[in-house]
């Protein structure tokens, strides 16, 4: 979670300074998924009891909003000046969401009864 949080910080960063006149929605959506992933993981290494749950929960919806963005970004890609770098970001964004969420879902161990 901690690698992740870093991963999404370290891409709405870069999307804001791509465009930092327009772009203040990347610097939001990557920046405050990424501290929160960053939080949950502190807690998640301190054996919070709903820590787990959260991230799961939490990666699932950012999984599904950058999801959202790349696909939308497609459209400004096929325009002629081709804004490649914000699909690109954010298709790495949702695949470090996918590939969070199933380690974050294998990770999870059963209760012993």
């Amino acid at each position: 979670m901690l690698f992740y949080g870093i991963v999404l910080v370290i891409c709405g960063v870069a999307g804001f300074l791509y465009n930092p006149t327009r772009a203040i929605s990347a610097l939001v959506s990557g920046v405050m998924p990424g501290v929160a992933a960053m939080s949950l993981s502190l807690l998640i290494r301190q054996k919070s009891g709903w820590a787990l749950a959260a991230s799961m929960g939490a990666t699932g919806v950012f999984a599904l909003m950058f999801g959202q963005r790349a696909f939308n970004s497609w459209e400004f890609a096929k325009s002629p000046q081709g804004h490649y770098v914000i699909l690109i970001l954010s298709s790495v964004m949702c695949i470090a969401s996918i590939v969070t969420l199933l380690l974050l879902i294998v990770s999870k161990k059963p209760k012993a009864s």
